[in-house]
């Protein structure tokens, strides 16, 4: 059945899959940002064990002084303060990779070019519902996807996609409110309000602007009565859907921190808002090289000559709402919005400044040449500024900058109009230097099929945008739609893979989940590797903590251990890069003293090692050895179908000669070996050489049980041997081996 389309609808879906099409040509379906990551973590802790917390990224606090993305909540967890609902939205695509195996990265950044997309094409449709004519309507959607940093954020995971969407519905559903007066469009304007501001906390001041353009145009003449009777139902309709939002975002908040009205970017410092930062603010999101709209969206330029073309109340909204967000963005110590690319805090404003410059198009005429031929190196400026960053990587020359902005606090530094930080200037660099942020050109290689298709799909929706804009009304849209899809389709096919994933990490992935018992969970110290283990296409495991090596271990990371201990019955330590009793490594050294190690098993240059931690133990015998009389003083254990704790306590009358391995086994009465645990005393921390007399040493020791134990009597045992040649130490009855206890156990 062939659908029937307006001519501004299938203009509005041209513009709007031409949009995506340079979009997917440029992506690198990467993250650039620890602020994706943190989105992701989420979106992984949802999918994975229904949680909210960002425990997986713990270890930006300890590895860079203070984590600029978690913070930790009353609860013992620590908390992303990222707003909720972009994760919300992509956790059903964490979820879907792990069934398709594929990188979650690389799907859920095919998720901000589509809200790109239909942001542009919500764009065209309320340009035309202003009166704007098809050019002009045209020229917004592509100003805005193409000619503002809108392009380079659609290859992202930062929110400002999320929150641009919703600006752009609610004034979409606020112009048709004000025309008809239905409740109806009221109720979206307030959803799209409350979509912003649920992406990004400072837009729900836009609600103001909202609200007041409602209430002012539906006065149209009316006497009081008729205008309150024609008002509240909007006002309601808008609040009450607006309210829905806020709610769930101060229960979001709530349960992270215990109080609706807490986000978290206090305690990271990030909202600093004071009346002194607005100098520095305003001029640096205005005009500053490194994040001024002037240069990073030089389209604006165009605005002064922009007179009555939009009905004046559209022009006092839209006024509203880029004042209001301006000047709040400029109230922020953090006004440059961290290491991101140009001025990120207004990327949700780009879709209005759009509309408005969109009445250019109508200038360009060859009757007044040299005022089109301006317009047009603008709008080129604009076309060239967008496209070298959306080809280029900007991280190398952006920390350096983000690093002067915070050295000069609020001043108006030099480093603030540093030529060097010109945007084109800098995406000419990076591509001249060869570094390149796009799909199918890496590491010096470039990608032929992939180009080809980028290519391809471009100049489909290219030539399907001329089309319509000349008044074709055949089905020409399904072309640019289908090739986009299969463009989409062949990315994840032929790079299924993060670039930053290592396969090398699935085994000791896969020995986790195989062997981790419900109630358990992992511990992940992998400071080269931790991006590539958060990029992980299966969901299902155990919660995950991220740690790094800390010298010595710091009180904030001792109670976070202590409180995930409590949480759980044992962590499961992967890392890279460290060894049994590592002096440096507080982490472990905190895991060996409190918990009870279990078997250590190497892949490739990975290491799991389980630490139990046991609730209650039972009494075991005890033992003596001959070597300087080592006494065994005390020995607990417990045991479950699945494992087995030995915790032992020893005791020497003079120092060992010899580094004594201990060994923990569990025999059936024949003497088969069924689980055994070897290791140097308290996981490597406490070697027998450094036992002193009168000195205590404890000691623990976890086996991990085969799940088809037949049920039966067992036995066991302990005792010491000499880590060179195996030669085990006799005990002063002349037997080589400790029976600790008997039980029975196994079986369903």
């Amino acid at each position: 059945m062939r659908i029937r389309t307006t001519p501004d609808t299938r203009l509005a879906f041209a513009v709007g899959l031409t949009v995506l099409a340079f979009v997917l040509a440029t992506t690198s379906l990467s993250f650039v940002s620890i602020d994706e990551t943190a989105v992701l973590s989420v979106a992984r802790s949802l999918a994975g064990h229904g949680g909210l917390d960002g425990d997986i990224l713990y270890w930006t606090g300890p590895a860079l002084g203070v984590s600029t993305v978690v913070v930790g909540g009353p609860d013992g967890h620590v908390y992303v303060v990222k707003d909720i609902l972009p994760s919300l939205v992509i956790t059903p695509l964490v979820w879907l990779a792990a069934r398709l195996h594929i990188s979650p990265v690389r799907l859920v950044l095919l998720l901000p070019p589509l809200l790109t997309a239909f942001t542009a094409i919500l764009l065209v449709r309320t340009a035309r519902r202003l009166g704007l004519s098809r050019r002009a309507a045209m020229a917004s959607g592509l100003i805005f996807g193409l000619c503002s940093p809108a392009w380079l954020y659609a290859e992202t995971l930062f929110t400002q996609p999320f929150a641009t969407l919703g600006l752009v519905i609610a004034l979409w559903a606020a112009l048709r409110a004000a025309d008809t007066g239905g409740w109806r469009d009221a109720l979206i304007c307030g959803a799209g309000v409350g979509l912003a501001g649920a992406s990004a906390t400072p837009l729900w001041s836009t609600g103001t602007v909202y609200a007041l353009f409602l209430l002012l145009a539906s006065r149209g003449g009316r006497s009081p009565a008729q205008w309150f009777r024609a008002v509240w139902p909007l006002l309601l309709a808008f609040s009450i859907s607006g309210g829905v939002f806020l709610g769930a975002q101060g229960v979001f908040n709530a349960a992270r921190f215990g109080s609706p009205w807490e986000t978290g970017h206090a305690e990271l410092g990030a909202i600093r808002m004071s009346a002194a930062n607005l100098p520095v603010g305003l001029t640096g999101l205005l005009f500053s090289t490194p994040r001024g709209l002037l240069w990073y969206a030089p389209f604006v330029l165009l605005l002064p000559f922009i007179r009555g073309r939009l009905p004046r109340p559209a022009r006092w909204l839209i006024a509203g709402i880029v004042l209001i967000v301006l000047g709040v963005y400029s109230l922020y110590g953090e006004w440059f919005g961290g290491l991101a690319w140009g001025p990120r805090f207004l990327v949700p404003l780009m879709p209005l400044l759009a509309l408005l410059v969109a009445p250019v198009a109508d200038d360009l005429s060859a009757r007044r040449p040299w005022h089109s031929m301006a317009i047009a190196a603008v709008l080129m400026l604009s076309l060239l500024t967008q496209a070298g960053v959306a080809l280029a990587g900007y991280l190398e020359s952006e920390s350096a900058i983000t690093g002067r902005i915070r050295e000069a606090g609020a001043t108006l530094s030099p480093a603030l109009f540093d030529p060097s930080s010109l945007p084109l200037l800098r995406s000419l660099t990076a591509l001249s230097g060869g570094i390149w942020s796009t799909l199918w050109f890496n590491a010096d290689a470039v990608d032929g099929w992939l180009l080809a298709g980028c290519l391809i799909v471009a100049l489909t929706a290219c030539g399907t945008l001329l089309q319509v804009a000349r008044g074709s009304t055949g089905n020409v849209l399904a072309a640019p739609a289908i090739l986009s899809g299969g463009l989409a389709l062949l990315m994840l096919i032929r790079y299924p893979v993060d670039a930053l994933a290592l396969p090398a990490l699935s085994p000791a992935r896969d020995y986790i989940r195989l062997n981790a018992q419900p109630g358990e969970a992992v511990l992940v110290q992998l400071p080269v590797s931790i991006f590539g283990w958060i990029d992980d296409s299966a969901p299902e495991r155990p919660p995950d903590y991220g740690v790094v090596v800390e010298d010595p271990l710091s009180e904030p990371a001792t109670a976070y251990l202590r409180a995930t201990s409590e949480r759980h019955s044992a962590l499961w330590l992967v890392s890279e890069g460290t060894i049994n009793g590592d002096p440096a490594n507080g982490v472990e050294h905190w895991l060996a003293e409190n918990g009870c190690a279990g078997p250590e098993v190497w892949f490739e240059g990975y290491r799991v090692i389980p630490y139990l931690f046991p609730r209650a133990m039972q009494a075991g015998a005890v033992a003596e050895w001959q070597d300087g009389m080592i006494r065994l003083s005390r020995a607990e254990y417990a045991l479950d179908r699945r494992r087995i704790i030995l915790r032992l306590n020893w005791q020497v009358e003079t120092p060992p000669a010899v580094p004594y391995t201990v060994f923990v086994h569990m025999l059936n009465l024949d003497g088969t070996l069924i689980a055994q645990h070897d290791g140097q005393p308290e996981a490597g921390y406490r070697p027998a050489m450094t036992w002193q007399p009168g000195e205590t040493i404890p000691d623990c020791h976890a086996l991990l049980l085969p799940g088809d134990l037949p049920s039966g009597e067992y036995r066991l045992v302990a005792g010491l041997y000499h880590p060179a040649n195996g030669e085990r130490l006799s005990l002063t009855d002349g037997g080589n081996a400790a029976e600790i206890a008997r039980f029975g156990m196994g079986g369903e």
